[in-house]
């Protein structure tokens, strides 16, 4: 089923309309949308219809989605700060609140995408980013309690409004905490990265945006499909999906790895080799990589692709060690298309856009730079490849 997301606006750069409900069709809260398309410029016109598929504009074409980048529905709008207290969800995403309390088995929060229940099986955890982040390795559930104590152990719900806990550190029974009681909280379990179309939002500077999916004639978090979202509050869309695919969803053809004294550290996926989030400039990405000096990646492009997108530079999780200084080459079927040959720690990252027109290959050759390779956490920060039409 299609989700029609009927945008009017006059034949200038914003658009004004007012809220209405009829049937399926839904007319946006007053904002300014403009429309970039993965290829060419920003949509421009007196009318748009959004669907779970396509674009539509008043003079009757139609874009595929698939051609999208973002829709920006209010520019002036400004995400949460980054160390906003929120949801890490079972997709990666992260949804900030302003406060949160008990539901069965699950937890009621105030975000800005209005009051969502969320079921505990869909949330990995919830709290203050940087504890969350700190504990995203940890194989045991961890509770942080308002008084500053930490328990690990096995949550096994909520119930009446406490977090049941088993935990042999501190009894043979089930303990209970008042969720009023407890800051933080992390479950030890995966992300599952989305797959297929669906669009990412832009709640909190520096965090992955929540998924959303269309289904059922309205707007769903994709984490929790059965609760709707309002749109107030929302500042743009991005598409995920269709032709843009992600690097690290597609394994390397050819993988040399060594290191200069022995140790070799193999390329991690969508986190920092230590297993920590994927941080890079401020910015945390729930896609990319991270590879170590000295080591050379490839992958099979088949001329199914035509634009290579990264943010490239030595992860952020390097910059309070103050190393990182690597040598870092692209190739394009053998013709080195990028090089530098110092990439330093807390340098800005580099956004780099290569034409991959026709390539059969494409490799990413990591160097050793001015102190071999300690700390060359060489990061591909959201690494993208467009698939031709």
């Amino acid at each position: 089923m299609t989700l029609p997301l009927s945008l009017a606006f006059p034949h200038t750069y914003s658009l004004r309309a007012a809220l209405v409900v009829v049937g399926l069709l839904l007319i946006l809260p007053t904002m300014a949308v403009e429309v970039d398309l993965l290829d060419g410029e920003p949509l421009r016109g007196a009318r748009i219809q959004l669907d779970s598929e396509s674009l539509r504009l008043d003079d009757g074409s139609e874009i595929s989605l698939n051609d999208v980048d973002r829709i920006v529905l209010n520019p002036d709008h400004t995400p949460l700060p980054n160390d906003h207290h929120g949801l890490l969800l079972k997709d990666g995403s992260w949804l900030p609140y302003t406060s949160i309390s008990a539901i069965r088995d699950g937890v009621s929060v105030e975000t800005p995408l209005g009051t969502l229940n969320i079921p505990l099986g869909s949330v990995v955890a919830w709290g203050d980013p940087q504890w969350v982040n700190e504990h995203r390795q940890h194989h045991q559930d961890h509770i942080h309690l308002e008084s500053g104590s930490i328990l690990r152990g096995t949550v096994l719900g909520i119930n009446e409004g406490e977090v049941l806990l088993r935990s042999d550190e501190l009894s043979d029974e089930p303990l209970p905490f008042p969720l009023t009681e407890i800051s933080d909280l992390h479950l030890a379990l995966p992300i599952d990265r989305p797959r297929g179309l669906h669009f990412t939002s832009s709640l909190a500077v520096g965090q992955p945006g929540a998924r959303i999916v269309a289904n059922d004639g309205s707007l769903h978090l994709q984490a929790h499909p059965k609760e709707t979202i309002t749109l107030d509050n929302l500042g743009q869309l991005q598409v995920l999906g269709g032709r843009r695919a992600f690097l690290s969803d597609i394994p390397p053809s050819e993988v040399e790895e060594e290191g200069a004294f022995g140790t070799v550290w193999n390329y991690a996926v969508n986190e920092n080799i230590d297993g920590s989030p994927l941080k890079l400039g401020g910015t945390y990405y729930a896609y990319g990589l991270v590879i170590h000096s000295r080591a050379r990646l490839s992958w099979k492009l088949e001329g199914n692709y035509v634009r290579f997108h990264t943010f490239l530079g030595i992860s952020d999780a390097m910059i309070p060690h103050n190393v990182g200084d690597c040598e870092v080459s692209i190739y394009v079927d053998g013709e080195r298309r990028w090089h530098q040959g110092s990439v330093r720690v807390g340098e800005p990252p580099q956004r780099i856009e290569l034409d991959v027109t026709g390539a059969e290959k494409l490799t990413v050759v990591v160097d050793y730079g001015a102190r071999y390779d300690i700390g060359d956490h060489l990061a591909l920060a959201g690494a993208w490849l467009l698939r031709g039409e």
